[in-house]
């Protein structure tokens, strides 16, 4: 700051409160003569505490200055801090600041900082603060205080003009307001009138289609009151030709008979009669077609018009029978969905019971295996050849199951031969099982029931074994008797084969030799069969590479089984059966029903060289006659046809074609 603004500050040219006279207009600001000046309290006047200074000596600060000149702007700490625009100081300035701008700062700080932020008008008060500061620093400065004032003045215009702008539209404003009210109510209330007007036409639509339903209704109701009058004029119309036809046919006897009566008249008239009746004939033939033409026209406008229509009657009933159907279908489905969920139910505690059922029927199982009545083994030593030594020695060491093993396979090398011997023996064949049960009464009069349970269970339990389920099924009725016997002749056969080929009599063959006479005698059987059988052989005898001992392939062991060959050999023949079976089903394609004739004819077909005592005793076995009656048999279903024939022992006996 110049030296001669630090004389005017000194004590001897006035004090800080000490009032100055200025020469010149006196432009001082009045804070009451100010136009928007509200009526708040001030505090007494700058001027009363800044020393006079001499505007026409300015101070160069900071133009010397090699610190900050304007103060960087950063973000309050708190939202309460307060902001003074300018008078920031910074501690750490290098320079000091003129006194009377410090004077000034601070006086601006002491203001603000008396102030109420929280009224409503603090803006206005922070405002009056800034505008007193700015008079006093326009005062001080006369040399630029005609253009500061023209700017203060100039921004009190322009802020009074933009507070009256603020004050009219403060009304309008409100006007707004309610006029925005008034404008929803407004289409509050076209919205519940476009509702009503909405309703009445649903409620006109729904007038105006029951309208329309009635005059469809109406429509049908003509259009077939049109037909039924359309077919009555056809039938006036018959009437009316059926009647002028018959008048026409009465013309011309008439006409006939005027003719005869003229007959003698002279000619020139005759001919004029002709030609006006056949003038007449024309004319009616001309309109006849005429009249045909037009309905004929009407009849197919008809057909176009009215051929898919139903009369009125009609589609009544059918509606109400629809009407019928649709209420018993929607009871029905209501009882359907109670019966499936009742199924349900049901089937939940069937699987249940099921369940219960298979846990009941194996323990079942368990009980009669382990609950067997223990039988008295010493009973058997009567069936043993040798007595109770021999059986001793059979069933020393083994256990019930082994003994019952031990005994079929005694009485199942036993009992056959004594019922063919005894059959035989009388003449004739029984039953097997009424021969079994004689022959436990016999052996067995006080235990015969023991034995035949003991028996039964035994075959039940082994009937893995191929000969004891064999003799299972025979007991049962299941098969019959012949097949075991069938069996033991293809084997028996077979050997006397093989015994008659072996011309050295050593009992063996080559391999080429075995397979020959394999072919030879069955000739039906594929060279895979043959094959099979050649394979069966070298697995029994562990290998055939010279020679082949075929007596061993037909000897049992000690428990009576045979090797693998005779089994794969019993296995051809019942596949080779089954075949015969099927293709004596195809004979008779979907026929439900078959006699014994037709039987016959398939058999002949299937198996040309079937001889007719073969065949009698198969078609015997099917159907229940004699052999002499076996043709004339009645109708009998097929399905029980081919489970007899299946029980029985059929073999073809020939090649399908000659």
């Amino acid at each position: 700051m110049s030296k001669q603004n630090e004389k005017k500050t000194q004590p001897g040219n006035g004090s800080v409160g000490e009032p100055q006279d200025h020469s010149g207009p006196n432009t001082d600001f009045d804070v009451k003569k100010q136009p928007h000046a509200n009526n708040t309290k001030h505090p007494p006047p700058l001027r009363t505490i800044v020393h006079h200074m001499d505007s026409a000596h300015l101070s160069t600060w900071p133009g010397h200055a090699n610190g900050l000149l304007v103060l960087p702007t950063r973000k309050p700490n708190a939202a309460t801090e307060l902001k003074i625009h300018g008078c920031e100081d910074y501690a750490a300035s290098t320079f000091p600041k003129p006194r009377f701008l410090e004077q000034l700062e601070a006086y601006l700080r002491k203001e603000l900082q008396a102030l109420d932020l929280t009224k409503p008008n603090a803006q206005e008060l922070k405002l009056q603060a800034y505008r007193e500061v700015f008079e006093y620093f326009i005062e001080d400065f006369r040399t630029y205080k005609p253009l500061l004032s023209a700017i203060k003045n100039e921004y009190d215009i322009t802020l009074a003009h933009l507070r009256e702008q603020i004050r009219s539209l403060e009304p309008l404003k409100a006007k707004l307001v309610t006029v925005s009210q008034q404008c929803d109510q407004k289409i509050l209330a076209l919205r519940e009138e476009e509702r009503e007007e909405i309703r009445a036409l649903k409620n006109e639509k729904l007038n105006l289609l029951k309208i329309i339903t009635n005059v469809k209704k109406d429509q049908v109701y003509l259009q077939a009151q049109v037909i039924k009058l359309q077919e009555e004029l056809s039938a006036l119309y018959i009437r009316y030709r059926e009647e002028s036809d018959a008048r026409k046919l009465l013309i011309a006897d008439i006409n006939d008979l005027r003719r005869q009566k003229e007959e003698r008249k002279d000619s020139p008239v005759q001919a004029e009669d002709k030609a006006e009746d056949s003038v007449k004939l024309r004319l009616a033939l001309k309109v006849a077609r005429e009249d045909l033409t037009k309905v004929q026209m009407e009849l197919n406008i008809m057909k176009a018009d009215y051929g898919d229509v139903v009369p009125r009657r009609d589609f009544e009933i059918l509606e109400k029978k629809y009407n019928d159907i649709i209420t018993k279908t929607r009871v029905e489905q209501v009882e359907t969905e109670q019966l499936k969920q009742e199924y349900d139910i049901l089937l939940e505690v069937h699987q249940q019971i099921t369940h219960q059922r298979d846990k009941f029927s194996t323990e079942l199982e368990h009980l009669k295996r382990s609950s067997t009545p223990r039988p008295d083994w010493s009973k058997c030593a009567a069936l043993i050849p040798g007595g109770a030594e021999e059986w001793e020695i059979l069933s020393e060491g083994c256990s019930s199951d082994q003994q019952v093993d031990v005994l079929l396979a005694v009485l199942g090398g036993k009992i056959m031969p004594q019922k063919d011997f005894f059959d035989g023996r009388k003449g004739k064949r029984s039953s097997f099982p009424d021969f079994f049960h004689s022959f436990l009464q016999k052996k067995f009069p006080e235990s015969t029931v023991e034995w035949a349970y003991n028996i039964y269970e035994g075959c039940k339990v082994h009937r893995e074994d191929e000969f004891i389920y064999l003799f299972y099924c025979i007991l049962t009725g299941k098969l019959d008797e012949e097949i075991y016997h069938g069996q033991i002749q293809l084997i028996s056969n077979l050997l006397t084969e093989f015994a008659i080929a072996d011309s050295s009599e050593l009992g063996t063959f080559t391999c080429e030799e075995f397979s020959q006479t394999l072919r030879t005698v069955f000739p039906l059987k594929t060279p895979e069969q043959i094959q099979k059988l050649v394979e069966a052989a070298a697995l029994q005898l562990g290998s055939i590479q010279d020679t082949v001992n075929y007596k061993a392939l037909f000897m049992e062991d000690e428990e009576g089984k045979s090797g693998v060959f005779p089994t794969v050999l019993r296995h051809q023949q019942i596949e080779e059966k089954q075949a015969y079976l099927q293709d004596l089903k195809a004979q008779f394609e979907n026929a439900e029903e078959i006699t014994g004739s037709d039987l016959k004819a398939a058999f002949t077909t299937i198996d040309p060289c079937i001889e007719e005592k073969t065949l009698d005793t198969y078609i015997s076995q099917a159907f229940p006659t004699a052999k002499e009656n076996c043709e004339e048999a009645g109708p009998m279903s097929l399905n029980i046809v081919l489970q007899r024939l299946q029980a029985s022992n059929i073999n073809r006996t020939g090649p399908k074609e000659i």
